[in-house]
């Protein structure tokens, strides 16, 4: 008995002993996992301009971290973890940490201007940006009066010719090039002036036949955003000849200012709807433009009273007839349409249209020293 108590205590004792190291075996494994898993890098992915640093850093652990690049032409990084964009590509930052390796992807790109050449109509307006900062750029233009530039990098083209929009950032310079073109649709020249709420437009026919055409023009805000829509349109605008068109912008009914506008083909009045200027039959004689004479020009206290004619052959039913106020230093203050709509102009016939003077933003009436009249279409619905 007392032996098998001796046996039994001595199995005992050995089976604590083995037993003992086995625990601490574990709980140095759980230890270590815990300290791995607390170890991490701050950032996995990163981009950066060319010029810029990042820091990266191991959180987690007291022991030394050693730094590297994949690819040092694109990104270095020094001993604290400083990363330095040096040309546009990726470069994979590593930090090792005991035997275990912690990575950034690292993308780096280019500081530059979205456009370095553009050609615009007059009128029409671009966004230029300096992609890849957030800091304020500042904008010139090297024309002012041939394109220039808001704050917000929105460029309006406003007379033919070639300018020079540099956006600086800190001490760097990112230009874009800039031509004007003067608006010519199918050879009819379009040139404009912004008369308030409304665009005044000039149409020349430089064809050597008579055209039917429409102008669509969509008008922006200073951010570029569209505040309204607008067309103007020509019956059987003769070789050779002008007419003038209003483009009324107005948002919700009421008369809206804008900064800039596009002008395109739009629509045709005609019987198949073509998208671009059409030319008229010779022998169509239902269009008379030509055949429309300004007999009188009368200038009263507040207007002026233009007598018209009608010399063609036929009896006509829509004539249209506008005038050009301007001001002794030969500057357009004002301009107006008028139509003579559904009207039995019979042949031999004098009809008068009266256009008041224009008026400034604040509603006063201007006093034009000179003026210039136009016979923009007319029309027969005789056969």
């Amino acid at each position: 008995m007392k032996l098998l108590k001796k046996v039994l205590a001595v199995n005992f004792i050995v089976l604590t002993l083995l037993a003992m190291p086995i625990v601490i075996t574990n709980l140095n494994i759980t230890s270590t996992v815990q300290a791995a898993s607390s170890i991490k890098i701050n950032k996995k992915k990163k981009t950066l301009n060319v010029g810029k640093k990042y820091t990266l850093k191991i959180t987690g652990t007291s022991k030394k971290v050693k730094w590297s690049s994949s690819n040092k032409k694109v990104a270095t990084v020094n001993s604290k973890g400083k990363v330095t964009a040096k040309k546009k590509g990726t470069a994979t930052i590593t930090a090792k940490v005991g035997g275990k390796k912690y990575k950034c992807k690292i993308t780096v790109k280019n500081l530059h201007i979205n456009k370095s050449n553009k050609t615009l109509n007059i009128g029409d307006a671009y966004s230029l940006k300096i992609v890849g900062t957030s800091k304020k750029v500042k904008w010139k233009s090297s024309n002012s009066n041939v394109a220039t530039v808001n704050s917000y990098g929105r460029v309006i083209a406003k007379n033919a010719g070639t300018a020079v929009i540099t956006g600086k950032v800190g001490n760097k310079k990112y230009k874009c090039n800039v031509v004007v073109k003067n608006i010519v649709f199918s050879n009819v020249e379009v040139k404009t002036t912004i008369l308030g709420e409304y665009l005044l437009a000039e149409l020349k026919n430089n064809n050597n036949y008579a055209v039917d055409i429409r102008i669509d023009g969509t008008f922006y805000d200073k951010k570029g955003k569209k505040i309204c829509d607008s067309n103007i349109y020509n019956f059987a605008l003769e070789a050779g000849a002008t007419s003038i068109g209003r483009f009324l912008c107005r948002k919700d009914g009421l008369p809206s200012t804008y900064s800039s506008y596009h002008l395109k083909l739009g629509e045709n009045n005609n019987a198949n709807n073509r998208r671009e200027v059409t030319k008229v039959d010779d022998k169509d004689k239902r269009h008379a433009a030509n055949m429309v004479l300004v007999e009188s020009v009368t200038k009263g206290s507040n207007q002026y009273i233009v007598k018209v004619k009608n010399k063609s052959y036929w009896r006509l039913d829509f004539v249209n007839v506008g005038i050009v106020f301007y001001d002794n230093n030969g500057k357009i203050i004002g301009a107006e349409t008028k139509t003579l709509q559904y009207y039995r102009f019979y042949v031999g016939a004098i009809n008068e249209l009266k256009f008041d003077f224009p008026k400034d933003s604040n509603g006063k009436t201007l006093n034009p020293t000179s003026y210039k009249v136009y016979v923009n279409h007319a029309y027969s619905y005789l056969k």
